[in-house]
C-alpha cells in the first residue's frame, strides 16, 4: 500500500503540474468562481455595451422630447432636464410673473396701452431667452448621445474581437478540462489510499499492544 501511495503521489504531482503548464501556455487563466478571464471579459464587455446603448437611447429620447417642445412654438414646460439649468428655472419664473401681470392688467388696460406693450415685449424677450438656453440643453443631450454611441461602437468592436479570441480557445479549454479531471481523479485516489493506509496503521498499532 505504501508503494502504491508513493506512485500515486508522483502521478498526482505530474498531472497537477501538467494542468498549470497547459493553462499558462494557452493563457487560460481563471478569475473568480473558476471562470476563465476570457469568459469574464466577454461578460463585462457585454454588460458595458448594454449600458452604453441604454445611455444613448435615453439621451436621444430626452433631446427629441425637448426639440418637439421647441418646434411647437409654445412655452417650454418645466421638464426635469430643463430644470437642471438654474438660469432656465429663473427665466421660467420670470415668464410666469410677466404673464400674471399681463393677465391682471388686461382687465383694465387695452392691448395698445404702453404698459401692456412693454409687458408683452418683456414676455417675448424672456421666451426667446428660454428657447435659446433650451437649445443649448438639446445640443448637450445630442452630444451625450454621440459620445455614448461612439462608446457603444468601440465596445462592440472589442466584444467581437474577444469573441474571436474565445472561439480559438475552445479546443484548448476542452483539453484543459480533461487534464483537470485526470488530476482530480489522481488526487481523489491518493487521498483514498492515504485514508486506507492510516486505517491499516491504526489497526496494526492496536494489535501490537499487549492484552
Amino acid at each position: 500500500l505504501n508503494n502504491q501511495i508513493e506512485d500515486l503521489r508522483k502521478k498526482t504531482a505530474e498531472s497537477e503540474t501538467a494542468v498549470e503548464q497547459f493553462r499558462t501556455s494557452q493563457g487560460l487563466f481563471e478569475g473568480s468562481n473558476k471562470v476563465t478571464l476570457g469568459a469574464q471579459q466577454l461578460s463585462e464587455l457585454n454588460s458595458q455595451l448594454i449600458l452604453a446603448k441604454a445611455q444613448q437611447s435615453e439621451a436621444e429620447a430626452r433631446a427629441r422630447l425637448i426639440k418637439q417642445m421647441l418646434e411647437a412654438k409654445g412655452d417650454i414646460d418645466a421638464t426635469p432636464e430643463v430644470l437642471k439649468s438654474e438660469l432656465i428655472s429663473r427665466l421660467i419664473e420670470q415668464r410666469v410673473q410677466v404673464q400674471r401681470q399681463i393677465a391682471e392688467l388686461s382687465a383694465t388696460l387695452m392691448p395698445s396701452h404702453p404698459r401692456m406693450k412693454q409687458l408683452n415685449a418683456e414676455l417675448a424677450d424672456v421666451r426667446a431667452q428660454i428657447r435659446a438656453e433650451v437649445s443649448k440643453v438639446v445640443k448637450g443631450l445630442e452630444n451625450e448621445a454621440q459620445v455614448a454611441g461612439a462608446r457603444e461602437t468601440s465596445l462592440r468592436n472589442s466584444l467581437n474581437e474577444a469573441k474571436s479570441q474565445s472561439a480559438g480557445q475552445g479546443d484548448a479549454e476542452i483539453k484543459l478540462r480533461a487534464l483537470e479531471r485526470e488530476a482530480k481523479a489522481n488526487r481523489d485516489l491518493l487521498e483514498s489510499y492515504l485514508a486506507r493506509y492510516q486505517d491499516a496503521s491504526a489497526r496494526h498499532e492496536r494489535g501490537s499492544v499487549p492484552a
